[in-house]
């Protein structure tokens, strides 16, 4: 028996393989541009995000005595000018767009009561109708703040610049800005902190995310078609013409050669064989 012949698989029709590479083209594209979208949108809104943050604890940070809030923390005995800086951040809450706001004192990494609450913006409803569960100069944390969130509250004292981390704490997922305090004896006794739900940010960088890759699948879709309707008529029908009447070349070529030989004069050495091969041509 002879071995049987692998039959060569059909060749995938150019319409197809056009059709099939603009969808790939479309895809790919899709992919790096919402990736280059989410960063680029991502780098810049935290960067709006830090502008803002810092801006507002800069302009707080004039309305600190920072002596006598020390004083207080020392004592736990509430002031005149603690009670002016609570009315004071209580106002800044009101009329800026932050989650929280706030001024701690960071006391150790353990897992809880690591913290000391120094003064915490309100809103007016929360301030003076529902009370409860409103923190007071001196009260200690429970279980809030987990260990690494105390740490970095703690790295905060060192510094000597505002410093921008994401907080995931019993309060909620925000994005701190956290600028330490000093006294006159240039001692850090405490940290002024402001919080952005983080919810917030990555919920606007994703839609802006998603709306960018809409907007690329509709043009790609509309670019897809565009091309495919002039590939039809320019590319895949001529060439599918051109298949069509090319078995016909040879046979032109052909009639072409013999229509050549009897046009041209023979000479008379080489009739004979001439009309040896052409009887019919002989005959006449």
């Amino acid at each position: 028996m002879e071995p049987s012949k692998d039959v060569p698989k059909a060749a995938r029709p150019l319409s197809r393989s056009i059709s099939f590479g603009c969808i790939l083209f479309i895809l790919i594209l899709c992919v790096i541009l919402g990736m280059v979208s989410y960063s680029n949108y991502r780098t810049a809104l935290y960067s709006h995000c830090e502008s803002y943050l810092s801006d507002l604890l800069t302009y707080i940070d004039t309305k600190i005595d920072d002596d006598d809030l020390s004083q207080c923390i020392r004592t736990g005995v509430r002031s005149t000018r603690y009670d002016e800086l609570e009315a004071f951040m209580d106002a800044v809450k009101e009329d800026f767009d932050v989650h929280y706001l706030y001024i701690l004192k960071p006391l150790n990494t353990d897992a809880s009561a690591n913290m000391m609450y120094v003064l915490t913006a309100e809103n007016d409803y929360d301030r003076n109708v529902d009370t409860e569960g409103n923190l007071a100069l001196g009260d200690i944390s429970g279980n809030e703040y987990d260990s690494r969130t105390a740490a970095l509250f703690l790295n905060v004292m060192k510094q000597k610049e505002i410093v921008f981390f994401e907080d995931i704490s019993a309060w909620g997922k925000d994005y701190t800005a956290a600028f330490p305090l000093y006294d006159s004896s240039r001692t850090a006794y405490a940290v002024l902190a402001a919080d952005i739900e983080l919810t917030n940010i990555k919920t606007l960088i994703w839609r802006n995310t998603i709306e960018s890759a809409i907007l690329v699948i509709l043009f790609g879709a509309v670019f897809t078609m565009i091309f495919l309707f002039w590939a039809n008529r320019d590319i895949v029908k001529p060439l599918k013409n051109l298949e069509k009447v090319s078995f016909l070349l040879p046979m032109q070529a052909t009639a072409s050669v013999i229509s050549a030989c009897w046009n041209t004069k023979i000479p008379r050495s080489t009739r004979t064989m001439k009309l040896r091969f052409s009887p019919v041509r002989s005959q006449k």
